[in-house]
């Protein structure tokens, strides 16, 4: 078995493992997950395979399929679940992360928008990342208002995944590269959001995930 597949099994176990976590404390009320940043993180993570794939990065891609299937079934346990999507703040956000999708389909799907000497796959992951990036934003507040709503050892454990989805790359170029270091940057976000909230995190947080 080649090494790079190897780390993306890992890595898609690791997301798996990330949601399953997510999903339990979902059930008990634990937690309250963003809906409008689970929603564009679910239709991102299925662009992101598809850009890793565009660029040549068979393996990597394949943790994020694993990754997909699991912020599916995440996502629509948020909509009961969960809180948010209906403020003003989200529908700008959603809004806003959904011209990634639009621009990711303009380029990389049926249209095939021409965009001269410029790489198609590269400004997509571009559009992709910046998606993420803006996803975040309602959650990063949610967590740095009330860290108890989140799951330390969830996003841990993704960050983690983030870095095993790098080391499966087969080819490192700035289309593959791109957005597995936007997805590692949201995670360790999310958990230095929790450290420097100034609250103390509940014992459930701290709980490993592995």
């Amino acid at each position: 078995m080649e090494i790079q597949l190897l780390f993306s099994i890992v890595a898609g176990a690791l997301f798996v493992v990330a949601n399953i976590i997510y999903m339990r404390d979902m059930f008990k009320g634990a937690i309250k997950p963003h809906r409008t940043t689970w929603l564009v993180f679910t239709i991102l993570e299925a662009i992101a395979a598809a850009n890793l794939l565009a660029g040549g990065a068979s393996y990597g891609a394949l943790s994020y399929l694993l990754a997909t299937l699991a912020m599916i079934a995440t996502f629509a346990f948020t909509i009961h679940y969960g809180v948010g999507g209906f403020e003003t703040m989200d529908i700008i956000v959603l809004a806003l992360s959904l011209l990634g999708v639009v621009g990711w389909w303009l380029i990389e799907g049926p249209a095939k928008l021409d965009l001269g000497g410029l790489s198609g796959p590269l400004v997509s992951a571009f559009m992709s990342g910046s998606a993420i990036v803006v996803a975040s934003i309602p959650t990063v507040f949610k967590i740095y208002r009330d860290p108890e709503t989140e799951n330390f050892a969830s996003w841990t454990c993704s960050l983690v995944g983030a870095i095993f989805v790098i080391l499966a790359l087969k080819v490192y170029s700035a289309t593959t590269l791109l957005v597995p270091m936007v997805w590692l940057v949201v995670n360790l976000t999310m958990i230095i959001t929790q450290l420097l909230s100034g609250k103390k995190l509940p014992t459930r947080l701290n709980t490993v995930a592995m």
